[in-house]
């Protein structure tokens, strides 16, 4: 899609008033707005509007916006071991590592290791979770996010 059809289309929905999420969660919102873009859900490498990323955001949440998910060759243990030993239960009775990490440790014991060329998921004993290489980030961040279009929404009206 084209940046001025989505102007044309986003129009329209802006137009609607408010439309009711499609999903319940956390990704609800920008669920509904790609649906109603006529753009199929996806994890592609690539940005979703002729290169331009899509992000949408309620501006009352609390929650923080994934701007692309990496996890590609990174784990040092399996993703269900690091699960199974760090994770956490969320609402829906669901165990996963449900975490902000920063420099010092979390409730969990995860904490973010930075050196010259990568970062890793540490935690307190000593195990290494996951590590990434800082170039592969920038470039994997370069290739998905060139630009951004963020749509947020304020009492029910989309911006």
């Amino acid at each position: 899609m084209k940046v001025a059809e989505f102007k044309e289309k986003f129009k329209k929905i802006k137009d609607m008033g408010f439309v009711r999420t499609q999903r319940s969660d956390a990704t609800g919102i920008g669920y509904t707005l790609e649906n109603l873009l006529g753009i199929a859900e996806n994890n592609i490498l690539h940005p979703d509007i002729d290169g331009a990323e899509l992000k949408a955001h309620r501006t009352n949440a609390n929650g923080l916006i994934t701007l692309f998910t990496f996890n590609n060759k990174v784990w040092k243990m399996t993703p269900l071991e690091a699960v199974k030993k760090y994770g956490s239960i969320d609402k829906n009775g669901r165990q996963g590592l449900y975490y902000t990490m920063s420099l010092k440790p979390n409730s969990a014991g995860l904490f973010l290791d930075v050196e010259k060329t990568k970062i890793s998921v540490r935690h307190i004993s000593g195990d290494v979770v996951a590590v990434w290489q800082l170039q592969t980030l920038a470039d994997r961040f370069m290739q998905k996010i060139p630009s951004l279009i963020f749509c947020f929404y304020i009492h029910g009206r989309k911006r």
